[in-house]
């Protein structure tokens, strides 16, 4: 029916709501995909945005569920360019970006403590490449010259 497109926006907040991010996520999709024409389809879109980012919230220790969030931000970003929440989807993408280079430093540090070094180093250097205006890659080169230091030392004796 005619307002079959708000019965499904209402839906999917319901499943939002329960935490049922995935069924949140399907159902904003129906819109999108069956009534392209709706004005919801912008809302939908962003909402199917923000289900995956508070998923991937309360997945601390996977990075898929925090890259699909991220996608679906930058495809709202493309797609809606003058949206009112466009402001917000940039914020949420550099949020998770932050929170993608912040999993790799907890990595990176891991591998360090345990003396392993060459691992410890991948890690940080993906950081400073991939995030280097993060706060992250600020603290990951000061861990490689720790490391590099600790390397030099150890090629002495």
């Amino acid at each position: 029916g005619e307002r079959a497109d708000m019965a499904l926006y209402r839906l999917g907040e319901c499943y939002k709501k329960l935490e049922r991010f995935q069924e949140a996520k399907e159902a904003f999709q129906r819109i999108v995909d069956d009534y392209p024409a709706s004005k919801l389809v912008a809302d939908a879109r962003f909402q199917i945005a923000l289900c995956s980012k508070t998923a991937s919230l309360k997945a601390p220790y996977t990075q898929e569920i925090t890259k699909d969030a991220i996608e679906e931000f930058k495809e709202f970003v493309r797609e809606h360019p003058d949206s009112a929440v466009i402001k917000d989807a940039k914020a949420s993408i550099d949020s998770l970006k932050g929170r993608e280079a912040e999993s790799l430093f907890k990595i990176a540090l891991f591998y360090e403590k345990q003396a392993k070094y060459s691992s410890a180093t991948i890690y940080y250097r993906d950081i400073i490449d991939k995030y280097p205006d993060s706060e992250w890659s600020a603290k990951s080169l000061a861990h490689l010259n720790i490391i590099e230091k600790k390397e030099s030392r150890k090629d002495r004796k």
